[in-house]
């Protein structure tokens, strides 16, 4: 794998990416645009790969500016994708899941530090800056608030005792 710093961890926890996304998307995924109060953005509009066949989900997002500077930082690896693995091209699912358990070894991290896990981390992190169920699930690609509910409980609950709380202090 040829990649500097830390990228595969900021696009993971940066977008909240799937696995089985982050192996998939590139430079060919982004294009310029402008978000909602007309600032120039970079986007990346992708087709999650889970449930594809029956009910395809697509995500279209801006770039957070702290991983577009990381991504421009980087040298290029491929053509398609971002990451590629030890022969030159896409990981796989397998692959890529071996390389980061190494990668997480060798750095000396507990093996409970996933690719999972960082998206569960971005999910979270957009929690506790207030924002919605339904802005969440437009970044993380999710159909149903089940799962989303699941990972903004704890934030959503830190917050909220803090609110409640704030004319006792």
């Amino acid at each position: 794998m040829r990649w500097t710093g830390a990228r595969p961890p900021a696009l993971l926890w940066g977008l909240a990416f799937r696995r089985s996304d982050v192996i998939r998307v590139g430079l060919p995924n982004t294009y310029a645009g402008r978000l909602e109060d007309g600032r120039p953005a970079t986007f990346l509009k992708y087709t999650q790969h889970k449930n594809s066949g029956r009910k395809p989900v697509t995500v279209d997002t801006p770039v957070p500016a702290e991983l577009l500077a990381i991504i421009k930082a980087t040298q290029p690896t491929g053509i398609k994708t971002w990451l590629v693995g030890a022969r030159g091209g896409a990981f796989g699912n397998q692959g890529f899941t071996d390389w980061f358990g190494a990668e997480i070894a060798k750095a000396g991290l507990p093996a409970r530090c996933t690719p999972h896990g960082l998206r569960k981390r971005c999910l979270t992190d957009l929690a506790e800056q207030g924002r919605t169920i339904h802005e969440i699930m437009s970044v993380s690609g999710h159909v149903t608030m089940k799962e989303v509910e699941r990972y903004t409980r704890m934030a959503d609950r830190a917050r909220n005792t803090r609110a409640a709380m704030a004319g006792r202090v």
